[in-house]
């Protein structure tokens, strides 16, 4: 139901598909990175997300964009998580 232009996309078939893939990425790595730095050992968090984020195709905003986000995100976790 997300796969539509822009100004057909419903704000809560939006809002879902940027819930689950975005936050969920979100919250899943957050809990991952909290432990991982209480145990001192280090450890990578590997987050998948997908070829249009860059790509970015028409009726697929929601998808890129969550996609993208996911990119974003698991740079900034880097940068800050770096030195455990």
């Amino acid at each position: 139901n997300d796969r539509v232009p822009v100004v057909d996309l419903p704000y809560d078939e939006w809002w879902k598909v940027i819930n689950v893939n975005l936050n969920g990425t979100f919250l899943a790595s957050k809990a991952v990175a909290q432990q991982m730095i209480k145990q001192g050992t280090g450890g990578n968090i590997i987050n998948i997300s997908s070829i249009a984020s860059k790509l970015a195709g028409a009726n697929s905003a929601a998808y890129s964009a969550s996609k993208a986000g996911i990119n974003a995100f698991g740079h900034a976790l880097a940068m800050e998580v770096a030195s455990h």
